[in-house]
């Protein structure tokens, strides 16, 4: 009950309900799906032809056969969402939303899956722990598993990303695999393999959790002879069931029954990431998630428990990993952390168990030790979704000097992509699996617009300046461009004063980007006049007649002075070191 609180407290916490759009990223790709064939009745996106804007750039679709549309997901999700779908479809009608599948009840039906998926994981996950440890150490692995992971923003926040639901259908093919291994049911043979074919069909690499299963049955029997019978064959029929349907939409949509809908996009076997995977700034697995210290370790203590399937899980996490960071995106843009390995948290809860009741066995004082360490990484976890959600955080170009300028911070330190503190990654060299260039050249563009303000003061009376407003169709659009805002004021009080310079993008009463970047975190010195530049990109997907606002606001105590604001949009090239 209380995860379900914090689940839907995280889901409304943040305003993308408000602004309708928890659907949204990867999720328009799932969603392509359900807008189709339950929207416009189109199961082959033919509509998605005659799209403009917005409507188009969400669909996230290619074109198959000539005037045929396909996303670039699988429907797997779209199995999840289609029952909530109905039931927004029916609030819609009763409380006049528009029937598109986009307004607020459609969004929240995406939320509260999500939610509804995610109590669905932590739930068999504690029945898997609970075979085989107290209700105490069950309880507090999930507890930490939800808590003090990414798995608190994947599991609502981001409620159309595939992670929780993967989450969901591993930990529930996990119970039903050992409920098999203990009773040889028929029925649970089959609901383990029609999962399995779930699983796949959402992430089709996502097949090495099978292995489970006959890891479990070596433990259990001491060989894996029980799978080798005619109920195979009846567990192979299953397992396809659910990817029957997106075999028979390829070769409608495409011309072929299986369909690689990823286009330039593939995975470089030989040249897998693994370091900076786990341990880079840049969304290292093992920096933004550091409580799976414990859960990789105490695998190794699992095997005082259940040694064959010890190894098994083993296998998985190794198996995992590797594939992870092979595929060219290593740091998985858009990400809190590396959110493929939520997958197979389940997994590693059996890990984390055993090193929490090696721990609890040790006696009071280590118990201790070691829940302090992970309440204060937990802390730590509710501020990195705070300020992922905020922007603070980068989702793809943070470095050392961010991290530890938001590590275990409670005040928010300024927009640090204002401050210059991100580095964007070589995406045009990762995509072709070749190392990348980090060193940069800038090329600025003509100014396109300035304020001066004549030594305008700000006081707890006056506390915003004039406004800076320039279209956004004069600012570029592109990963190698940044926005330059150059101000120049003066603070009487650095640490009191706490002015801000504020950038949104806005279509009347609209506003599709505000970010604020604190200049007391910048400009060390009282009573200076002083110039700081910051940096910004432009938000895709910007409808026409969209304006770049900027100006100043004295949030803080005292006063200070602002002499001008300019808007330069700057090229940036990268060279060979």
């Amino acid at each position: 009950m209380f995860l379900g609180l914090v689940a839907i407290y995280y889901l409304f916490r943040f305003d993308y309900w408000e602004r309708d759009i928890i659907i949204r990223s990867d999720g328009y790709a799932y969603y392509g799906y359900v807008q189709g064939t339950l929207v416009h009745h189109d199961p082959l996106n033919t509509f998605h032809g005659e799209l403009e804007g917005k409507d188009r750039n969400r669909s996230w679709m290619h074109e198959g056969l000539p005037g045929k549309y396909l996303p670039k997901m699988t429907m797997a999700i779209a199995y999840a969402w289609t029952p909530g779908f109905f039931l927004a479809d029916l609030v819609a009608s009763l409380l006049d939303y528009p029937q598109d599948g986009w307004s607020r009840p459609y969004q929240l039906a995406v939320g509260f899956s999500a939610v509804l998926f995610l109590l669905i994981g932590l739930w068999a996950t504690w029945h898997v722990l609970r075979r085989r440890f107290s209700d105490t150490i069950s309880s507090a692995v999930v507890m930490v598993i939800y808590l003090v992971t990414n798995l608190l923003q994947y599991g609502s926040v981001d409620a159309s990303m595939s992670h929780v639901y993967s989450f969901a259908l591993i930990a529930c093919f996990m119970l039903v695999s050992d409920r098999w291994v203990e009773r040889r049911s028929l029925s649970h043979l089959l609901a383990a393999a029609f999962l399995l074919g779930w699983i796949v069909l959402i992430r089709p690499t996502n097949i090495i959790v099978g292995l489970y299963l006959p890891f479990m049955l070596w433990q259990r029997d001491g060989n894996i002879r029980s799978l080798l019978s005619w109920q195979i064959l009846y567990a192979a029929g299953a397992a396809f069931l659910p990817i029957l349907p997106q075999l028979i939409f390829w070769k409608l949509a495409a011309g072929e029954w299986v369909h690689y809908s990823y286009e330039q996009e593939a995975f470089y076997w030989m040249s897998p990431h693994i370091w900076e995977g786990l341990f880079s700034y840049r969304n290292g697995w093992l920096v933004y998630t550091p409580v799976m210290w414990l859960a990789l370790l105490g695998l190794a203590f699992y095997s005082r428990i259940e040694k064959r399937l010890a190894l098994g899980l083993g296998v998985v996490t190794l198996l995992h990993i590797y594939i992870t960071f092979s595929w060219w995106c290593w740091y998985y843009g858009g990400s809190l952390s590396i959110r493929p390995m939520i997958d197979i948290y389940p997994i590693l809860a059996l890990g984390m168990a055993a090193m929490f009741s090696f721990i609890w066995r040790r006696g009071m004082v280590p118990t201790l030790i070691a829940a302090v360490v992970v309440l204060s990484l937990g802390w730590n976890n509710i501020l990195q979704v705070k300020y992922s959600n905020l922007g603070v955080i980068h989702d793809s170009a943070m470095t050392k000097e961010a991290f530890w300028a938001t590590f275990m911070t409670p005040k928010q330190p300024g927009h640090l992509s204002m401050a210059g503190y991100y580095r964007d990654p070589d995406t045009d060299h990762l995509r072709l699996g070749l190392p990348e260039r980090l060193e940069y050249d800038t090329a600025y563009s003509q100014m396109v617009g300035k304020i001066e303000y004549q030594r305008i003061g700000m006081d707890q009376v006056r506390r915003f300046t004039n406004m800076l407003k320039v279209n956004a169709s004069e600012l570029p659009l592109n990963v190698d461009s940044l926005i330059q805002i150059t101000c120049e004021v003066k603070m009487n009080d650095v640490d009191a004063n706490e002015l801000i310079a504020i950038v949104a993008f806005k279509k009347g009463e609209e506003t599709y980007q505000y970010q604020g970047a604190d200049l007391g975190k910048i400009l060390n010195d009282a009573g200076v006049r002083k110039t700081v530049k910051l940096f910004v990109r432009k938000p895709r997907n910007l409808p026409e007649g969209t304006h770049m606002e900027c100006y100043y606001w004295l949030k803080g105590k005292g006063s200070a002075e602002a002499y001008s604001m300019e808007i330069t949009p700057i090229k940036v090239t990268r060279r060979p070191l």
